[in-house]
């Protein structure tokens, strides 16, 4: 009987180290563990990016007046391939999209114009991104050809939402989604990031007014 209760105690010492070591280790899923929500791909937790305020010099005087708060709803993003500025348009094989990515393009897509339908009061802003290639494209960020494929990408999400989606631009006019170009100002660092570099960012959010 009492090697029985060793052995037990043995086992149960074992079972409980083994718990307490997977804790510990960050591949297991630590259901029991309350942890900080992870930031999203670009580190943004539902806040509008400080470099993004400048939208409110594009909304109509009379909004600006009597401006209150912006409230982000939603940020996401659509990628590319290589230097292409089309909607899930091949491009060379090294960094055409995957069909993962292309499905996922579609999802987001979807969801974005879903917001637009049941939310007629809501804005979007879509920035586009480039990836740098050249030495003169580390140099000058902006360059033209980087501004014009980053916001041709803006703009092509815009056009793909009001011609893809069934959203219309009678009931969601078309001045409540804005583009812009960052060329290649925002880029990740890391050659997992490639296609990061090559981004429309989709940022929903509402304004919220004062009574005048």
């Amino acid at each position: 009987m009492k090697y029985k209760k060793v052995l037990i105690f043995l086992i149960v010492a074992a079972l409980g180290l083994s718990f307490f070591t997977a804790c510990e280790n960050p591949i297991i899923k630590k259901w029991w563990v309350q942890e900080e929500p992870e930031p999203n791909y670009i580190g943004i937790t539902k806040q509008l990016p400080p470099e993004y305020i400048d939208i409110i010099t594009e909304l109509p005087p009379d909004v600006i007046t009597i401006l209150k708060n912006i409230n982000v709803i939603d940020i996401d993003y659509i990628t590319f391939s290589g230097s292409q500025w089309q909607y899930n348009q091949p491009g060379p094989a090294t960094t055409q999209l995957t069909p993962q990515e292309i499905a996922r393009n579609n999802i987001v897509i979807n969801d974005v114009a879903d917001l637009c339908k049941n939310h007629l009061d809501y804005y979007v802003l879509i920035v586009g991104h480039a990836n740098p290639v050249d030495p003169e494209d580390f140099a000058d960020p902006m360059n033209p050809t980087l501004y014009a494929l980053s916001l041709n990408r803006a703009n092509e999400v815009k056009s793909v939402l009001y011609n893809n989606t069934g959203l219309s631009s009678t009931a969601f006019p078309e001045s409540q989604i804005l583009t812009k170009g960052q060329g290649a100002k925002k880029v990740l660092e890391g050659p997992e990031n490639q296609v990061l570099n090559r981004r429309a960012e989709v940022i929903v959010y509402e304004i919220e007014t004062e009574t005048p």
